[in-house]
This record gives C-alpha cells, sequence and structure tokens, in this order.
C-alpha cells in the first residue's frame, strides 16, 4: 500500500487552500488543468525542500510560486493548436510586425 510521508500531507494541506483558490479565480487553470493532478505535481516538486523551508516560506512567496506553475502548466502546448496563419500571425507580433 503506498503511504504518503509526513512531510507531504503537511506540505499538500499547506498548498491545498491556495490552488484552490487560484483554481476558482482562474478559468483557463478550470479548463486545461486537473486540480488533483496539479496538487501531485507541485508537491513532488517541492520535494526536494526540506519540510523547515516549507513550513517557513511566506504565504504570498508559496502562492506566487504555485500560481507561475499553475501557469506554466495550463499554457504549454497552447501554440500547438493554431493554424499555419495563426502561427505567423502570433510569430510577427512577436518580432513587432
Amino acid at each position: 500500500m503506498y503511504e504518503v510521508s509526513e512531510e507531504k500531507k503537511i506540505f499538500l494541506a499547506r498548498i491545498a487552500p491556495i490552488v484552490d483558490t487560484l483554481f476558482a479565480n482562474n478559468r483557463v487553470f478550470q479548463e486545461k488543468l486537473d486540480k488533483n493532478e496539479m496538487l501531485q505535481h507541485i508537491a513532488n516538486l517541492f520535494k526536494k525542500s526540506s519540510i523547515e523551508e516549507l513550513i517557513n516560506i511566506e504565504d504570498r512567496d508559496l502562492s506566487n510560486k504555485v500560481d507561475g506553475i499553475l501557469v506554466i502548466n495550463a499554457t504549454a502546448g497552447m501554440l500547438n493548436d493554431l493554424t499555419l496563419e495563426e502561427i505567423e500571425t502570433f510569430d510577427a507580433a512577436v518580432e513587432g510586425r
């Protein structure tokens, strides 16, 4: 049977309300991401940090980090859905043409 470490439980309890709030306030997150998968993904990303670091990080800093992770995951692959014409328009806009 798979057991979740005590440290991971503590961290999940800390990030779950942050993820809930960010999902509640962002339609893109709701449409593109699975909240439970993101909780696990974020916990895995932070597992290299000590539990003391995770507990002591300021709420605002932790929220900003979690938001950044969610944004990256939500926007990954967005350009894959574009047509060739849309990609050309995007490239022109990025280049400032």
